[in-house]
């Protein structure tokens, strides 16, 4: 610890100029300088240099042996775009003396045998590819594009030695918009820097009462752009595109066909009941769970050829499984969990199975084309009768999706109950529920466009109109004690 400061004292870092063959700017080399600084975003207009800062910052401690960083892309393709992080690397060290490229595990070794590894995680599942290792530093490149849990999981492969004297750093970088905006938004910009941005002033850096620190990035930040060219570019977007490029701003988001401020909460405790909260933060009602009945609905995705689409530019696709509680004599519904993962069926089953035991729905409902099909076969072959007193046989309670229409327009009825503030979802659910973040960014930022990931939206879209058509079919239900279901779930 320094006497000064009570902060951790750390080895110099290696001069940035001795591995990278570009002088830092004053904005980039102030975000080298926060190397006591475990948390650091920069984060704003594009062109900026952010890219670059990573890759700098990366370098900072290769003089080391052991060191250890990686380098997140979300996708294959991001990573692998020329021009990309992986791509300027490449041509910075590929052919340094002393210098190994692994293309194998996609790293460069350094003649210390310090390394730096580049590597994607498009799907929620793969931040578990990295249990078992440690990194002293680790960077997302565009921010944005990752989920929130994506991105904290990886401070848990953070650690060193008691006697190294390498700082621990997370950085990131990132444009304003994307599905994570809203996360990111809160987790790094202040509300100093909302207002600062807004007036053109931008203070080399913003520090937030946990210790994370937000550099704001400006186009000028770049010598070498051609500021007024690429701004001529950026001048046929659309003006909130063109903001939060242009400028960096943070403050500003595409409309998209949930509004925000139509968005309800519930509070749910051990006591079965729900308590819908009004805008005012006033309880609108307390609805018991036993006065709803409860939907499962399965929306597969994801598979081995999903993915080989997106490795061509399609957008991803996940498997959504959400629960939902309907009360139909009040008009209100629940989402009470959502599930959002990239396997293939029997794995997709194994956790349909889980999800269904743990939640008791009383109609659950699975695409039966695809990736769909096995499920649908395994829930009506396996699902046990009588479970949570059905009005019809329980080979009949696993209900057919069979609409075809496109997503948007299946959307509609939930679009009418959510702007009609009957959706409710979890309050404070950040730490209660770990998917509430990746939902909300989904949902807040759909705009109906072929080219966004909707599938959470798309099976809470069939939980409202199959609860609505088969609402009556369904007596009021108790709560069955999990332990008594049979033990094939």
């Amino acid at each position: 610890m320094t006497a000064a400061t009570g902060t951790p004292s750390f080895a110099e870092p290696d001069d940035v100029e001795h591995w990278c063959p570009i002088t830092p700017s004053k904005r980039q080399r102030h975000f080298l300088d926060l190397t006591d600084r475990r948390e650091v975003f920069l984060g704003g207009a594009a062109g900026g240099g952010k890219s670059l800062g990573i890759l700098m910052a990366a370098s900072q401690y290769l003089s080391w042996p052991n060191y250890k960083a990686i380098i997140f892309r979300r996708t294959y393709t991001d990573l692998a775009q020329e021009d990309a992080i992986k791509d300027v690397a490449k041509q910075w060290w590929q052919h340094k003396p002393g210098i190994y490229w692994n293309e194998g595990q996609k790293k460069f070794i350094f003649p210390s045998g310090a390394v730096i590894r580049f590597a994607y995680m498009a799907h929620e599942a793969h931040k578990r590819r990295y249990q078992g290792t440690q990194y002293h530093f680790v960077a997302y490149d565009e921010l944005t594009q990752f989920s929130e849990g994506q991105y904290t999981y990886l401070f848990s492969r953070q650690r060193k030695l008691r006697d190294v004297g390498i700082p621990i750093r997370m950085r990131a970088t990132s444009n304003p918009g994307g599905d994570g905006h809203e996360w990111v938004k809160k987790r790094f910009i202040t509300k100093e820097a909302e207002a600062d941005l807004l007036a053109g002033k931008y203070k080399m850096s913003y520090t937030l009462d946990s210790g994370r620190v937000f550099v704001p990035s400006r186009l000028e930040d770049n010598p070498g752009l051609d500021i007024e060219d690429y701004r001529l570019s950026l001048s046929n977007l659309n003006d909130v595109e063109r903001a939060q490029l242009e400028q960096g701003d943070w403050t500003v988001s595409i409309a998209g066909i949930f509004p925000p401020d139509a968005m309800r909460y519930y509070q749910h405790g051990g006591d079965h009941i729900y308590r819908a909260i009004d805008i005012d933060g006033s309880t609108l009602a307390a609805v018991a769970e036993s006065e709803c009945f409860r939907l499962m609905m399965i929306d597969p995705a994801g598979t081995a050829r999903d993915r080989d689409r997106e490795e061509k530019g399609k957008p991803p696709s996940y498997s959504a499984i959400v629960i939902v509680d309907m009360c139909m004599e009040r008009g209100m519904a629940f989402l009470r969990h959502v599930e959002r993962v990239r396997v293939e069926a029997p794995d997709l089953i194994t956790l349909a199975k889980r999800v269904y035991r743990e939640y008791q729905p009383v109609l659950v409902g699975c695409e039966n084309t695809g990736l769909g099909l096995p499920i649908y076969q395994t829930m009506l072959r396996e699902m046990p009768p009588g479970v949570v007193i059905p009005l019809e046989p329980a080979s009949k309670k696993v209900k057919q999706l069979t609409e075809r229409s496109d997503k948007l327009s299946r959307s509609v009825p939930l679009q009418q109950w959510y702007k009609q503030n009957r959706v409710f979802f979890p309050s404070q659910a950040t730490n209660a529920c770990p998917w509430w973040s990746d939902f909300r960014g989904e949902l807040l930022h759909w705009r109906g466009l072929k080219d966004q990931t909707c599938d959470q939206i798309d099976a809470l879209a069939y939980a409202i109109i199959y609860g609505m058509r088969y609402a009556d079919e369904f007596e009021v239900a108790e709560i069955i004690d999990p332990a008594s279901m049979p033990s094939i779930f």
